[in-house]
């Protein structure tokens, strides 16, 4: 049996099933203002499903937001040449929330059919912690708008783009660099200083007892949303999605859930109380019943930052 990471690697992301999704192609990092925050008395960071008290951050040289629904630092690898279920389940390798919470993929069996849901792990991350990362990024340039155009991934195809989000002191950059670490020279760095920078960050980032020490994180735990959000698309025959032998579960969607499938369009939200149970003992090859028509239904759970767009 193999074991593998569902946190992306720098490199190009290549699915099997190839269904062309979008991949962003602004290479450039961009900033915006955000309203000012506290500095005082860190408070301890909340656990999922609850809710967060008032949260400070040390008095350093960084400051951050501190909502628990507030995004300090993401790191994820966005389009390519994918499956839409993928494009649109994929978690960020890394998301630290701004009440203390760092979110990333978890481990998942390397069989068909995985999980409905794909696992998500997190773990507590100190004031000192955060900072710590923060710092890191300032000494990678992070902190400003950074061109990331690059010749050599003018000529990589249906590759992921790197997006980098940070929040501190006041603003917030994303940094958005396409092709990231493909192509590349001798040891793998990138053909610009300010993308070799990036993804000297982004292995820092990968690698987050190392960067910020042990003793400032918590234990890694299974995460478990209170909210997901969904694609439905209605399926005319759902035979013949397995391999050979291999037939599909159709399951009768909840009826007294407040989102029927047939209204679901583009993406919608819906209580881990209604589907939690439900999508837990599915798989891949699970499709759902509601009002005679068999939907394939992709979920993921919310995270900070996290909403239909």
């Amino acid at each position: 049996m193999t074991i593998s990471k569902r946190r992306p690697a720098l490199g190009l992301a290549i699915v099997g099933a190839l269904v062309l999704a979008a991949c962003g192609d602004d290479d450039s990092g961009t900033s915006e203002t955000l309203p000012p925050v506290t500095v005082g008395t860190a408070a301890e960071p909340t656990v999922p499903g609850t809710e967060p008290g008032d949260s400070t951050v040390p008095s350093g040289e960084y400051t951050y937001p501190t909502g628990s629904e507030d995004v300090v630092v993401e790191y994820a690898e966005v389009g390519g040449f994918t499956t839409q279920a993928f494009a649109f389940q994929n978690p960020p390798s890394v998301l630290i929330s701004g009440d203390g919470l760092v979110y990333g993929g978890g481990a998942t069996i390397a069989v068909f059919p995985g999980p409905l849901v794909p696992p998500v792990f997190v773990r507590t991350i100190t004031p000192a912690g955060i900072e710590t990362v923060l710092a890191g990024a300032d000494q990678a340039g992070l902190l400003a708008d950074v061109d990331y155009d690059s010749e050599a991934a003018e000529f990589v195809a249906d590759a992921p783009t790197a997006t980098v989000t940070i929040a501190a002191n006041g603003e917030r950059w994303i940094h958005e660099a396409y092709a990231l670490g493909v192509g590349g020279g001798p040891g793998g760095t990138d053909d610009t200083p300010e993308r070799e920078a990036l993804q000297g960050f982004l292995v820092e980032l990968g690698d987050l007892e190392a960067l910020v020490g042990a003793d400032q994180l918590g234990e890694e735990r299974p995460f478990e949303p209170t909210e997901y959000l969904i694609l439905a698309v209605p399926l005319d025959d759902p035979t013949g999605r397995g391999l050979e032998g291999q037939d599909p579960t159709i399951v009768e969607w909840p009826a007294d859930a407040s989102v029927r499938l047939a209204d679901v369009a583009e993406c919608a939200a819906i209580s881990a109380d209604e589907v939690g149970d439900l999508f837990a003992a599915a798989d891949q090859l699970t499709f759902f019943d509601d009002g005679a028509v068999v939907y394939e239904v992709i979920p993921k759970p919310v995270l900070p930052g996290v909403a239909c767009v």
